[in-house]
């Protein structure tokens, strides 16, 4: 076969193969496209545990009230003395108070969609939940002078720590929107001090006197939050509670006698602060399967 045969028999071969490749691809599907990638599975049943910080605030002041518990009737000023210092010693002194506050919580939830129950234990402490102030009061004594009366009084609450129960709603798979409410506990402390002084200034002492209270008492404790579970695992949470812990009293007495040692008169003094406040606070969990 010559040389020229050869060539135009091999160049159109490989036309006619191309060609079939060709009609091959054109009758084979394309190669299909991946799967999208799973939508995340939230999973609110389980235990969980987590760190909060916030801001804590109290608006509550301190009640004092002065009251006659005895009068020396041989002293013709005695009760004129008597009534001046109780009106000296009943005052309202303000101790509001505004501090951060941080702790954690652990807790369990139960999922039945779209609901969400739970119960939740948490502590917190605060950074600065201590107010001091006093207050002065300038009372006449007809015929006699003038009594100053310096009323002094700290409120102050360290920690705070709550059992409460929680229900919530999924607004959508990852939104939780709750309510939630319970047992609040804490160590509310009043410290209340009195002291008295005459103008013209009396021989004998000067009416004084000072009383602390402090123990662990429980209240309640109300709120609502919201959580979005960011991550299969991880949530991130607003939160808002009103608490109250109830009051805390103290009783004293205050004395005065004169320059030579005779008793005057005592009154009685009762200060009340009532310990409630607020916290808004956020927070982050992590949610054990």
């Amino acid at each position: 076969m010559p040389r020229s045969s050869i060539t135009v028999f091999t160049v159109a071969s490989a036309i006619a193969l191309a060609q079939a490749a060709s009609a091959a691809d054109l009758g084979q599907p394309a190669p299909a496209a991946p799967p999208p990638p799973a939508a995340p599975v939230y999973n609110w049943t389980g235990f969980y545990g987590g760190l909060n910080a916030g801001v804590g605030w109290s608006a509550n002041g301190v009640n004092t009230a002065g009251s006659t518990l005895y009068t020396n009737s041989a002293h013709s000023d005695s009760l004129a003395n008597a009534t001046v210092s109780a009106l000296g010693a009943t005052a309202n002194i303000p101790a509001s108070t505004t501090s951060f506050i941080g702790g954690g919580q652990i807790g369990y939830n139960y999922q039945i969609n779209p609901w969400v129950a739970g119960l939740e234990v948490d502590f917190a402490g605060f950074a600065q939940n201590s107010q001091t102030n006093m207050v002065q009061v300038l009372t006449p004594i007809p015929g006699i002078g003038t009594n100053s009366s310096q009323d002094t009084a700290t409120r102050k609450l360290d920690y705070l720590g709550t059992v409460r129960g929680r229900l919530g709603y999924l607004v959508t798979p990852a939104l939780l929107l709750y309510g939630t409410g319970g047992l609040a506990y804490g160590d509310p402390s009043l410290t209340t001090d009195v002291f008295q002084a005459r103008t013209p200034r009396p021989f004998g002492n000067v009416p004084w006197g000072t009383a602390n209270s402090s123990s662990v008492q429980a209240g309640w404790a109300l709120g609502a939050g919201a959580e979005w579970m960011f991550m299969p695992h991880w949530s991130a949470r607003v939160e808002y509670l009103h608490y109250d812990l109830g009051t805390v009293s103290n009783d004293f007495s205050i004395s005065h006698y004169n320059a030579h040692g005779a008793l005057i008169f005592v009154n009685n003094v009762q200060s009340r602060a009532q310990f409630d406040g607020d916290v808004i606070r956020v927070g982050v969990n992590y949610h054990f399967d």
